[in-house]
């Protein structure tokens, strides 16, 4: 059966004739969504995120392509509030990019911003070139660098089956933990955020975002300037230790359990609230702690009087001096 999947999917017409029959039966039931996770989406396709078309090459290997694709387990709420925010931004900096999806649909939303791509992994370096090129943009910089706390060169753990990683990362501990095959550790160069944007006037309404698996701390740690002086919005990808042990029991007592906490310490010092990303809005919670079920959360030089602020209504409340 896996057999047979891998050779349908593989073929381009067979992949089109399959994944749209499989996309329209998906309100059926389970067995459809546990199929749309197997027969991935391959060669160039159209992804319609809030409205807006991005355009993307897989070759069935690319998870948030084929998420967005089917409507199944993706940052939907995540690309609302990108959206909310990109209208009125300079910048968005988004640091573990991955395939470029998320930096592709913000270049779109505003021609006018200034788009920071930056993505260590060689071959997701190279997706992102492509994609960039299916979407004709010229409002993006891609830069194939590792952020972290110092300018050095790293080791990077990639599997060595796979051409793209989701969870390639520097910690190396936690990005071997998702797939049982063999990884590489690969030479990367690193830079801190204060380098990387020396140049660039960042200010309080542009983005970064961080998604870079488990190393979230060291690359806050290298942008303590930027963060002091320019203040910009964060959106943090943070998964708690305790979720993070049941889903992945060998991870204790080899990853620090306190990573949440020391992230969140590190940004309350410089004046920054968490709010947790909702279906709807953003939600100002005293701490990430207290938000078990989020992953990814929006960190603000300002707390709103208000708790929760929809989406239509978040740049109004952080524009307002």
């Amino acid at each position: 059966m896996k057999r047979l999947i891998y050779l349908l999917r593989k073929t381009p017409v067979t992949n089109f004739v399959f994944r749209n029959f499989i996309r329209a039966q998906l309100s059926i039931g389970n067995f459809f969504g546990k199929l749309a996770t197997r027969f991935r989406v391959s060669g160039v396709i159209k992804l319609q995120i809030e409205g807006i078309q991005v355009n993307c090459f897989t070759k069935a290997d690319d998870f948030m392509a084929n998420g967005i694709y089917y409507k199944i387990d993706f940052e939907e709420s995540e690309f609302r509030l990108v959206k909310m925010l990109a209208l009125q931004a300079n910048y968005f900096v988004e640091v573990g990019s991955y395939t470029g999806i998320f930096s592709i649909f913000t270049a779109k939303i505003n021609p006018k911003i200034n788009v920071l791509c930056v993505e260590p992994h060689p071959n997701n370096f190279k997706r992102i070139l492509r994609n960039i090129d299916l979407n004709d943009l010229s409002n993006i910089r891609v830069m194939q660098f590792a952020a972290g706390d110092e300018a050095r060169s790293i080791k990077f753990s990639i599997p060595k089956v796979e051409t793209l990683s989701a969870v390639g990362s520097v910690n190396h501990i936690f990005s071997q933990a998702f797939h049982e095959v063999q990884y590489v550790d690969v030479d990367v160069a690193q830079q801190t955020l204060d380098q990387l944007l020396t140049d660039v006037n960042i200010g309080q309404l542009d983005l970064i975002k961080i998604d870079v698996e488990y190393y979230e701390l060291n690359v806050l740690k290298g942008a303590l300037r930027t963060l002091q002086l320019c203040k910009p919005l964060l959106m943090v990808e943070i998964i708690l230790s305790e979720r993070l042990f049941y889903y992945k029991p060998a991870m204790k007592g080899k990853i620090n359990e306190s990573h949440a906490m020391e992230v969140e310490a590190l940004l309350k010092e410089f004046g920054y609230f968490p709010y947790h990303i909702l279906k709807d809005g953003i939600y100002r919670t005293d701490s990430i702690i207290n938000s078990p079920d989020a992953r990814n959360y929006l960190f603000a030089p300002k707390a709103t009087q208000q708790r929760f602020i929809p989406f239509n209504d978040v740049i109004h409340y952080f524009s307002v001096v």
